[in-house]
């Protein structure tokens, strides 16, 4: 029962990841023109930093930090980074969307820009949990 306490932490992460996965693999979105602060490219790069930022924060409260690790830190950013780049190759496969290399670059930004975010705000992530 203890386990699945802590996966609880983890259903705001899993329930953005499903929704940016439904996002990026709909053929109803309209196409919209390169251009690196486009609405588009900017929606990517938030949506990815807040995937990021989710992971890191399920991390820290399922494994109540008192301390930075590192490990979960890396790993949610590059879960956050992976998951970018297997939708873009997705997309590639439905109709009327398309694999975009700025898109990836997009998501990468805003894994960068969360680690950035975590930076500033690691007393966020590293508040002791009471039970």
């Amino acid at each position: 029962m203890h386990n699945f306490y802590k996966t609880v932490y983890f259903i705001p992460v899993l329930l953005w990841t499903v929704l940016i996965g439904c996002l990026s693999t709909s053929s109803q979105l309209p196409t919209i023109p390169f251009n690196f602060l486009s609405p588009d490219k900017l929606g990517h790069l938030i949506f990815y930093a807040l995937e990021a930022l989710l992971w890191i924060w399920a991390f820290a409260r399922a494994q109540s930090w008192k301390e930075e690790q590192l490990f979960s830190v890396y790993l949610s950013l590059l879960l956050a980074a992976a998951y970018g780049t297997l939708l873009e190759f997705v997309q590639a496969t439905i109709p009327e969307r398309t694999f975009d290399y700025a898109d990836m670059w997009a998501n990468f930004v805003g894994v960068v820009l969360a680690w950035v975010i975590y930076q500033k705000n690691k007393r966020f992530f590293l508040k002791t949990i009471k039970k």
